[in-house]
Parts: C-alpha cells; structure tokens; sequence
C-alpha cells in the first residue's frame, strides 16, 4: 500500500544533495557527508523542499527523494518506495533516475529470488541508462551479467531502444 504523498513523517533527515553528478559519474546524490548526521533543520526544511517539488513533478526531487528511499541514505531503506519515486524521474527521462531505477529493481530482483518481470525491467532500464552515458556500478554490472544470456540482452536493448520518455 503507497503511503500518502502529504506523510512527511519520514523525511525529516534528508541532507543536502552536491549538485546532480554528470552523465560519467557513478556516484548517487546523496553520497554526501551530512548523510552521516542527524536531522539538523537544515535538513529537515531541505526534505520537505523536495518532497513538495517531486509531488509537483520535478524529476531531480523525485530522483533525490527515490535514492534516498532505494539505498536507506538519509532516510530508512524502502525499496518500493524507493521505485516509486524513481520511476517517476526516470520516466521524465532523467538518466540518474534510470541508473538508480535499475539498481533498486535489481535489489527486488535478487530479494524475491529473480522473477522474470522484475529482472526484464531491470534490464530494460540499464540499457536505458547505459544509451544517455551512464556509467553502472560494478556489482550491478555484475548481477547482471548473471541475469541474462547474450539474446536476452540483445532483446533487452531493443526495447530499450524503442523507449521515449513521457
């Protein structure tokens, strides 16, 4: 069950994000050092900033708030809510999102034993990710490379190819 998008009990610790990383970079934007502290108001004021800017639309909030959900980074680990936030920014067409999309489904894929659904999307939004530049992590190129055969691959990024954002 989604929470309701007005609940901002659960957003009183993210911290200030550095400016969105460029295509080549690996690093997600909450891999900050405030990550390590509390929820100072700062922080506070700053999450209920981006929770109100991605229930309005804006992808980069959305891509802040689902990082933060998807990797527990300033706020508890939830992965569903995590994609949500993520598939809305990367259905905007942001490829951080799509990168982060990517990983939050492949920890899915991997928590419920790799159902094929799962592990097809997933695969579909690497490639996604991957055509804008993006730059995966190590151990998600790796499960990967566990998840499908050189064909599944091949079909993967033909989906891939046919996509354009909404």
């Amino acid at each position: 069950m989604d929470r309701d998008t007005n609940d901002q009990s659960n957003l009183i610790d993210i911290p200030t994000p550095p400016p969105a990383p460029s295509s080549g970079s690996s690093e997600v934007a909450f891999n900050h050092p405030a990550n390590a502290g509390g929820g100072t108001p700062s922080n506070i004021h700053h999450g209920l900033e981006v929770r109100r800017a991605a229930i309005a639309g804006d992808p980069v909030a959305a891509w802040q708030i689902g990082c933060a959900y998807a990797f527990g980074q300033g706020l508890r680990k939830d992965l569903h809510q995590g994609e949500r936030w993520l598939r809305q920014a990367a259905e905007a067409g942001l490829p951080e999102a799509m990168r982060c999309l990517a990983g939050c489904l492949a920890q899915q894929a991997a928590y419920h034993h790799k159902p094929a659904p799962l592990v097809r999307e997933c695969g579909i939004w690497t490639a996604r990710a991957m055509a804008f530049g993006q730059v995966l992590e190590d151990d998600l190129m790796a499960e990967l490379t566990h998840m499908f055969t050189p064909d599944q691959w091949d079909e993967i990024v033909i989906a891939a190819d046919n996509w354009q954002p909404a």
